[in-house]
């Protein structure tokens, strides 16, 4: 079986809170992403959480891509 790769992680702000996925290379929900600590108000602040500063891999909240404050 082969590996999926982790093409982006959607965040969604709902009713009861966030929950975020994994979405792999055809867009498919691979699985749940549990939110580590600091995540959430990282995303609320305009930055990166900090395990994907390196830019990988893409961040999509409610739907749009997300980019750091002042990023183009």
């Amino acid at each position: 079986m082969l590996r999926k790769i982790i093409d982006y992680i959607e965040y969604s702000k709902t009713e009861k809170g966030w929950t975020s996925k994994k979405v792999h290379d055809e867009g498919q929900s691979l699985m749940k992403h549990e939110i580590a600590e600091g995540e959430i108000e990282a995303i609320e602040a305009g930055k990166r959480p900090d395990w994907t500063l390196l830019g990988l891999p893409e961040i999509r909240v409610n739907g749009d891509v997300f980019k750091n404050e002042g990023e183009l």
